[in-house]
């Protein structure tokens, strides 16, 4: 099991969601929020901001460029630009742990398996 130390930054009580100030990586998504005890607080749900808001925008301009016909089949050294560009972007997304994560409480999760008992089976 990999665990990082962070901090609870805030908390939606209408959403129950809780803001978490720890590396979230994607992947992370469905694993257990633990407090300093051990106990599960919550299940990580998803990550806003940072970088990854920045990359997810640079990645759809390059997207429309190379839809438009501008940019597109240009290669240098055997490299095409736009290409690289994307993997670069789709290879910092990936691993840079930046912006807000979010997890859901246990109640949260306790009302949906009480309301969707076949998601147990």
């Amino acid at each position: 099991m990999v665990t990082y130390r962070g901090m609870i930054s805030g908390f939606d009580p209408v959403s129950n969601l809780l803001a978490v100030q720890a590396p979230i990586n994607k992947g992370n998504s469905g694993g257990a929020l633990l407090n300093r005890d051990g106990h599960v607080v919550g299940i990580v749900s998803y990550r806003l901001g940072g970088i990854s808001m920045g990359l997810n925008q640079l990645r759809a301009y390059i997207d429309r460029m190379a839809a438009n016909g501008q940019g597109g089949g240009v290669v240098l050294d055997g490299v095409d630009p736009l290409a690289a560009m994307r993997e670069i972007i789709s290879t910092l997304d990936q691993h840079i742990s930046t912006g807000i994560g979010y997890a859901r409480t246990m109640n949260l999760l306790k009302q949906y398996v009480e309301e969707n008992p076949d998601v147990l089976k």
